[in-house]
């Protein structure tokens, strides 16, 4: 009896309807912006800051969010924390390993727009050093 090839499990072809983009950045924005909070909040507490206070200045930045430079705000949000500038490319998935790993990476990229609207609602709070301190502080890697 002849043994079975196993199969790559990257040459699995994608169901047609298997990408459902909006679905896919709805789930990765589900709790993106409670994340982010977690993730900063030992640092502002470490730093003496009061959460609730913080919370109202970020509210009212996210109210005025949708204005036409947010695109360049977020890129400088990106560069004073040091996060990566990551690529989405839905078109590249061939497989149902790739859907997976552009799931996980959209998820990321929903939580670094996050901890970008964090950061861009405390400016107005915190001293741009400080606050890039306690971003510093943050454990904002990745699993």
């Amino acid at each position: 009896m002849a043994k079975k090839k196993k199969v790559n499990p990257y040459r699995i072809p994608l169901p047609k309807n298997a990408i459902n983009k909006d679905k896919i950045l709805e789930e990765a924005m589900k709790d993106d912006m409670a994340h982010a909070w977690l993730l900063v909040a030992g640092p502002l507490l470490e730093a003496g800051y009061e959460l609730a206070t913080l919370a109202d200045a970020v509210n009212t930045y996210m109210k005025f969010y949708g204005d036409k430079n947010k695109s360049k705000e977020l890129d400088r949000a990106q560069a004073a924390i040091g996060l990566p500038l990551l690529q989405l490319d839905p078109c590249q998935i061939k497989s149902p390993i790739e859907l997976e790993k552009f799931k996980h990476k959209v998820k990321n990229v929903a939580l670094d727009t996050a901890l970008c609207v964090v950061y861009l609602g405390l400016e107005k709070k915190i001293d741009t050093e400080e606050l890039k301190r306690i971003f510093f502080n943050a454990d904002l890697t990745r699993a």
